[in-house]
């Protein structure tokens, strides 16, 4: 991420936030939460970086044994939700989530409808 590099931490977030959320929803979001999102902005590049280099398969992933919590936002982009559907039908102990009103950002953009989720997950497993 070329912005990132030149610490236009700004420039950086309005692109992934525009990208993952769209234009008018990254607009619409609170400064404070702008602000927070380009602050985390250095280490998007080391996990997109590790994201394009891992070799991990959906068959090595279809053989984790333990419980995985699935969380997916029916407002995210076709391919956020297309790797959820892939997922949901391969991974064996999985609790699959379709969040209506959520979008890939959910987490970072309304936590108070994703939180539960992990929460009860945690606690239940």
């Amino acid at each position: 991420m070329r912005l990132v590099g030149s610490n236009d931490l700004g420039g950086a977030a309005s692109r992934v936030g525009a990208y993952w959320l769209g234009r008018e929803a990254w607009a619409a979001l609170p400064q404070e939460r702008q602000t927070a999102m380009a602050a985390a902005m250095p280490g998007v590049m080391p996990q997109w970086q590790a994201a394009f280099d891992d070799s991990t398969s959906l068959r090595d992933l279809a053989g984790l044994s333990m419980p995985i919590q699935l969380l997916g936002g029916a407002k995210s982009t076709l391919a956020a939700r297309a790797v959820t559907r892939l997922l949901g039908r391969n991974l064996a102990q999985v609790a699959k989530h379709d969040l209506p009103e959520c979008d890939h950002m959910a987490p970072a953009t309304v936590p108070e409808r994703v939180n539960p989720f992990i929460e009860q997950f945690l606690v239940n497993g």
